[in-house]
């Protein structure tokens, strides 16, 4: 198996960032919400190849809605991030999107990035519509994705995806390690006549 991939999950306060990653590892949620300063939790994720990757995934606390930037210190390490934001928050939505802005501005776009939003059960609280979030995955060329906290196979699709994108990188890093590793044998002048 391959290294160990970084995964950072960044976004405001309550908007659901530690339910989803309970969600995702125990099955459930837990029901006392609590403040997250900071949690790790070591899983392996499969791509959508089948292919098993090691994942260690940072749950951030939640950042203030308009003054907060990711820490640079979590972008040096990390291979990936998730930005979340709730349906039933267009502040929290606004947050996730400049968060992925300005972390493609440090690290690139070649860095796998997505955006979740959850909370899309809660249809009749929705504040962020549809085409919103098409027109914003557009012009952040990022993916988007809705989950829904009832359904643990919600998560799988983001989750699946973004492994898949690391596996992809992998595969590319190692084929490249490969190639340059390889030396061309030039002949001496008079054995090439």
């Amino acid at each position: 198996m391959p290294k160990r991939h970084k995964i950072y999950v960044f976004g405001g306060h309550g908007v659901g960032k530690t339910s989803m990653i309970d969600l995702l590892i125990h099955g459930s949620i837990s029901q006392e919400p609590y403040t997250t300063i900071e949690d790790i939790y070591d899983i392996i994720l499969e791509s959508d190849r089948g292919i098993k990757e090691r994942i260690s995934l940072f749950d951030t606390g939640g950042l203030d809605d308009e003054t907060s930037s990711v820490p640079n210190y979590y972008l040096a390490t990390a291979d990936a991030a998730i930005f979340v934001f709730s349906l039933d928050s267009i502040a929290s939505f606004e947050l996730a999107k400049r968060l992925k802005t300005e972390t493609a501005k440090i690290r690139g776009n070649d860095m796998p990035m997505l955006i979740v939003g959850t909370k899309s059960d809660l249809s009749h609280q929705r504040q962020v519509s549809k085409s919103s979030i098409n027109s914003s995955s557009r012009d952040c060329k990022v993916k988007i994705f809705e989950i829904i906290y009832d359904e643990k196979d919600s998560l799988k699709v983001p989750f699946t995806w973004l492994v898949s994108r690391l596996a992809d990188k992998n595969s590319s890093q190692q084929t490249s390690k490969l190639f340059r590793a390889k030396k061309s044998v030039s002949l001496p002048a008079n054995l090439s006549d």
